[in-house]
């Protein structure tokens, strides 16, 4: 994605919270942090499989110049 050739600015404000609200806070933002971790873990998992399937690399041997095949090929290997 190229840069914005438009100015643009960030304004930081500090969040006013008491304790309480605060380790809520921490305790979503912890929770929402694993899940992420967990969800992206599994993603680079499932992709490391499709890489290694022998659709997928059959897919690959398919020449660049006849796309819609390869496309097809590649969506099978996904599929799979």
């Amino acid at each position: 994605m190229p840069r914005s050739t438009k100015p643009s600015f960030v304004l930081e404000l500090p969040l006013k919270v008491d304790s309480q609200q605060d380790s809520e806070l921490q305790a979503r933002f912890n929770a929402a942090m694993r899940l992420y971790n967990n969800v992206l873990g599994e993603a680079k998992a499932r992709m490391e499989l499709v890489r290694k399937s022998e659709a997928y690399q059959a897919a690959k041997k398919v020449s660049r110049d006849r796309k819609k095949e390869r496309s097809d090929a590649f969506k099978l290997a996904r599929e799979a």
